[in-house]
């Protein structure tokens, strides 16, 4: 026996019909729509299910003979009623209306009273003392830092061009090393001292900013910082050539 195609459509339909209705409001599902949804799968599954007739059944009853008398029971397929789905619920939400809110409360202003006037006394003019300006020099101790040797072969003399910035000046992995020895590892300062000594005219400038401001500061007598200490001061010094 052929399946009933259309029937198989039409239940397909009701289940999604049924479907988009649950979706809107799946939190609250009644016992009808579950009903309804369990026939119209049930209804589907059998129709599917029970395509060809099935042979009737035998019933035997016991005579007194001692022989069975077979009755066959013929199977019925229920009709499928068709169920029209009720129409889902749609809640209509409201938007709460808002308090109005309280007016500002404007404080009053304050009173504002001048303070007396208090009559400054007269100013005294000192005498103008005109002192000669205090002239730093290199710190004895640094003089051994400063002491650069002249080069004498070629390739010293290649090595030892002039440089016109000394923010340049400096390779990558030299450059880490003197922030890491003769800086204490702080890269603001190692920039700051490169800033300031672009700007001085002089090699015997530089010397006494390095002897003044840095040198003591950062021990850079110390063994294991007076070879890279000395190498970052010729490399000051071509700045001046």
């Amino acid at each position: 026996m052929p399946i009933d195609v259309k029937q198989g459509q039409l239940l397909i339909r009701k289940i999604q019909y049924l479907l988009d209705g649950l979706e809107l409001n799946a939190a609250k599902i009644s016992n009808i729509e579950k009903d309804l949804m369990l026939g119209y799968i049930s209804s589907l599954y059998e129709l599917f299910l029970f395509d060809e007739p099935s042979a009737p059944k035998p019933l035997t009853k016991p005579q007194k003979g001692g022989q069975n008398i077979t009755k066959a029971v013929p199977v019925t397929k229920k009709p499928i009623k068709e169920i029209t789905p009720p129409t889902p619920k749609v809640e209509v939400k409201t938007a709460p209306v808002p308090e109005p809110e309280p007016e500002p409360i404007v404080p009053p202003a304050p009173v504002v009273t001048e303070p007396p006037k208090v009559e400054k006394p007269p100013k005294v003019e000192k005498p103008v003392v005109f002192a000669p300006p205090a002239v730093k020099t290199v710190h004895p101790d640094h003089e051994s830092l400063f002491a650069l040797k002249k080069a004498t072969d070629l390739s010293e003399k290649l090595r030892d061009q002039p440089i016109s910035d000394l923010s340049k000046a400096f390779a990558i992995n030299d450059k880490l090393l003197t922030i890491s020895k003769l800086f204490d590892g702080d890269a603001g300062a190692f920039k700051e001292t490169i800033k300031e000594l672009n700007r001085l005219g002089s090699f015997d400038d530089a010397k006494v900013y390095l002897s003044n401001k840095v040198v003591d500061k950062y021990n850079w007598m110390a063994k294991n910082r007076a070879k890279t200490a000395k190498i970052f001061v010729k490399t000051i010094y071509r700045r001046f050539l």
